[in-house]
């Protein structure tokens, strides 16, 4: 038996996002002549806030995962983190916080804009570690990743069935709700088992519904006669699956948190090097805001770990994603109305600024 104290892929890579982030927007203050000890106070109010801001929308999105088990509500460490709420979290500790030093809030926001992706960029491998936000299956000849026994995206092929070679589609009748097998792919787990056209008793998975339960917490010993996955037929009672008549690795996947890392990593570079270019507090800001929601949508196509909501063809994420998006055009409409001159200086011109700053913003040398 193992002992010692795990590392969580997805938790080092947090910490690595933040320790990253926090250095990116100490380096652009310290540009600026700004005293880099403000984004150590900022930081701590962004992570803190980001953080329970993230686990909320997620907890408030899979609600019904914690009627049962309340605690596993504070295991963030593991993954269930919403990029939304952290944004969202972020948002309302640091407006917080910049009011409570009457420090310009828009001018802020430029500045810390571009580790906002850094940190995200880095955070999404931690995702990939993880095996959440995974994508859609694919097929063998395109590039894909397979995840083990365990992970979100083998457990979520596994209740809906692909993994066993099910196709199944939800259907109501007088009798209720069931679902009916449209195809048993050959030379699969669920070939005679399960026949076409039967109807499989729903099970409760999560927020969702789908018709095969899972046994195995984790990896199996593929030799051991275990139990791995049941299904409940209405005509002939449970169906069950051994550990070792069940491939250990998921079907392959999308890798989208690699594509959302490289997303992240692309509008870093964007809005870290038009940050020179502002001529009105809140430009990098509004230009983040409104170049992610955009790549978020298109991104949540290719992505598999989240169904539609309120009645729509879109994900919770794509509906945010136009809300953002038309507020971004409202923070536009009001930053272009303000008069062209920044908080803080550019770099090595228009010093003239400096006198405008607030003196307990500056470097001790400069202040």
């Amino acid at each position: 038996e193992s002992t010692g104290l795990p590392i969580r892929g997805y938790g080092m890579m947090l910490m690595l996002a933040i320790l990253a982030a926090s250095t990116a927007a100490r380096w652009r203050a310290q540009q600026l002549g700004l005293d880099p000890e403000l984004i150590v106070s900022l930081a701590l109010w962004l992570v803190v806030s980001g953080i329970v801001g993230a686990r909320i929308f997620y907890v408030i999105q899979y609600r019904d995962q914690y009627w049962h088990q309340p605690w596993a509500i504070l295991q963030f460490y593991e993954g269930g983190l919403v990029v939304y709420g952290a944004l969202i979290g972020a948002s309302v500790g640091s407006i917080a916080f910049l009011k409570r030093r009457n420090l310009p809030i828009l001018a802020v926001g430029d500045m810390v804009a571009p580790s906002l992706m850094l940190g995200l960029a880095i955070g999404r491998i931690g995702c990939l570690l993880n095996g959440c936000c995974w994508g859609g299956q694919c097929g063998t000849d395109q590039w894909g990743i397979q995840f083990p026994v365990g992970s979100p995206a083998y457990t979520d092929q596994l209740t809906r069935g692909t993994l066993l070679g099910l196709k199944t589609q939800l259907s109501e009748s007088e009798n209720g709700t069931h679902f009916v097998v449209t195809r048993v792919q050959p030379q699969m787990p669920a070939d005679g088992k399960i026949r076409l056209g039967q109807k499989l008793v729903p099970l409760a998975a999560g927020n969702s519904v789908h018709p095969i339960r899972v046994h195995l917490p984790g990896p199996p010993d593929a030799s051991a006669d275990l139990l791995a996955a049941s299904a409940i037929t209405e005509d002939t009672g449970t169906v069950r699956w051994q550990a070792s008549e069940i491939s250990l690795k998921s079907l392959p996947v999308v890798p989208s948190q690699i594509y959302s890392s490289c997303n992240a990593f692309f509008l870093f570079l964007v809005v870290w090097f038009a940050f020179p270019f502002r001529n009105r507090d809140g430009q990098i800001f509004a230009l983040l805001f409104t170049l992610y929601p955009i790549t978020r949508f298109m991104l949540e196509i290719i992505r598999a770990d989240e169904g539609a909501q309120f009645g729509t063809t879109l994900t919770i994420s794509q509906i945010v994603s136009i809300v953002i998006l038309c507020g971004s055009g409202c923070v536009w409409w009001y930053i272009m109305r303000l008069p062209p001159q920044t908080a803080f200086p550019t770099f090595g011109k228009d010093r003239a600024f400096e006198a405008k700053v607030n003196p307990s913003l500056m470097d001790g040398s400069q202040a």
